[in-house]
């Protein structure tokens, strides 16, 4: 054999056992290797909070954080844990500058981001110059996990994984074609590409844009859009059944003909435990008490994390990496990607979920 046919032979060999270094970076997560440098002991710990200024989203993910706040310091007094929220209706980048002030100017140790994906990114873009743990308590963009920041976390479940607990559902239902209905919003945008092709790699499944030749109507949209959207749901199908995410079960419902089943958390019975339910308001919708219980489960990981020992954002970063326990919403723990690892998802009737109280 010549040395030209020796080289190539080996660089064959070479090329069937090495990895490219790109092939699995939306797959394996990219741990941080920066520096960790130690505090000495804090007084005060600041959590930054980048919500909408008004709507339902906005009044629970304060609830769920003033909560949180409340237990926190009443279990462990030092370091005092504070929330500082800022709330933000702008474009895309005035939550980026809200978050960067946050960090630099208020002096948040950590952020949450919520309750869309915009909001997650714009954090999230931040996170990785800045170097704080940012936790995403609702948002279900699957694409938050894409950018592979080591600093990124994600508590609800995404839209790929309830897509897939309601497309199963449907099948099981014999409902093979959907018509879909969404928001027109940047998640419900994405989600509708999800369930597209979800949908087409099942083989007997599809998802239609004609509502009169559908089976049932997926729906798909924000807790604030929820009563238009399910409104128009039932006047563009009337009678058909309608199946959504967990931020649909907004209280509103569909018309007394149409059922909507939903994609939610199992819970006890598909809600938080009612411990804590009874100490929110009364009348809150059953997508309002999730967004809070999540929330409130965010704000208990960092207060873990600082109950550890962390006294520094990276310290932080890798106590949650590494969470594995029991929150309100089940068993929290984080893919390499900082995504909820298989969270327990179940299809309950929006009716059954509206019993509220026991």
């Amino acid at each position: 054999m010549t040395g030209r046919m020796l080289l190539a032979a080996l660089l064959l060999a070479l090329a069937a056992t090495a990895q490219a270094p790109y092939s699995s970076f939306r797959n394996e997560g990219a741990d941080f290797l920066g520096p960790a440098s130690v505090s000495a002991g804090l007084d005060t710990v600041r959590i930054g909070v980048v919500l909408p200024g008004t709507g339902v989203a906005a009044r629970a993910l304060r609830l769920g954080v003033e909560l949180a706040i409340t237990d926190v310091n009443l279990r462990h007094p030092a370091p005092k844990l504070v929330a500082i929220l800022r709330g933000d209706d702008g474009p895309w980048s005035s939550a980026a500058a809200a978050a960067v002030h946050l960090v630099r100017e208020a002096g948040a140790m950590a952020l949450l981001a919520g309750p869309d994906g915009g909001r997650a990114h714009a954090c999230e873009l931040v996170a990785a110059k800045l170097w704080v743990p940012v936790l995403a308590p609702v948002a279900a963009d699957h694409t938050i996990d894409y950018a592979n920041v080591p600093w990124m976390f994600r508590l609800g479940p995404d839209d790929r994984q309830q897509l897939s607990v309601l497309l199963d559902h449907a099948h099981t239902q014999g409902w093979n074609r959907l018509a879909w209905i969404g928001a027109d919003e940047r998640d419900s945008h994405i989600a509708e590409a999800t369930a597209r092709r979800l949908a087409a790699a099942m083989g007997d499944m599809g998802v239609t844009d004609d509502p009169q030749a559908a089976d049932a109507m997926l729906v798909w949209g924000s807790v604030d859009a929820a009563p238009e959207l399910l409104a128009a749901a039932g006047r563009l199908a009337p009678g058909r059944p309608l199946l959504g995410p967990w931020m649909l079960a907004a209280g509103s419902g569909p018309s007394a003909n149409q059922a909507l089943h939903i994609c939610v958390p199992a819970g006890e019975g598909g809600m938080p435990p009612i411990g804590f339910r009874r100490r929110l308001p009364p009348g809150m919708s059953p997508a309002a008490e999730w967004m809070a219980a999540l929330t409130y489960d965010a704000v208990e990981l960092l207060a873990q994390a600082l109950a550890g020992g962390a006294t520094t954002p990276t310290q932080l970063r890798g106590a949650v990496a590494t969470a594995d326990g029991q929150g309100l919403s089940g068993t929290i723990r984080f893919d390499t990607l900082g995504g909820r690892r298989a969270p327990a998802l179940v299809v309950r009737r929006e009716s059954d979920l509206a019993g509220r109280m026991p």
